[in-house]
């Protein structure tokens, strides 16, 4: 109904239409340059989609007050430490990582494009 009370016809048929729903051929970047997308932000919990295209790289900037999960939605690479403290740890997906809060030195890098749901926990 429409704010008058009269009935209202959706359209959904010619709206599917316009729907492309192939899958992307390219990682979408943001207006600023960034390949991390902000999608939801309460008071529990901070949810973004990361992209990385294949055969690329990219430092993480973790939080000092809590982890950070990653669940792994397509495509595939690994978590070096630039220090060389630990041995790379590959991802891949339908794999979830847990990063420690405050682990520096960290870097992703992308064998394949990579999509990547990001979950962070503001501080309490």
């Amino acid at each position: 109904m429409g704010p008058d009370g009269r009935a209202r016809a959706l359209h959904v048929g010619p709206a599917l239409e316009c729907v492309d729903f192939a899958p992307a051929d390219h990682a979408p970047v943001r207006g600023d340059g960034s390949d991390r997308c902000p999608l939801v932000a309460t008071e529990f919990y901070e949810l973004a989609e990361i992209r990385g295209l294949g055969d690329s790289e990219r430092a993480l900037d973790l939080p000092d007050h809590g982890p950070v999960l990653w669940m792994v939605m397509r495509g595939d690479g690994r978590l070096e430490h630039t220090d060389d403290p630990f041995e790379p740890v590959p991802f891949r997906a339908g794999s979830t990582v847990l990063l420690p809060a405050a682990l520096r030195g960290l870097r992703a890098v992308f064998e394949r494009d990579t999509t990547i749901l990001e979950t962070r926990f503001p501080v309490a």
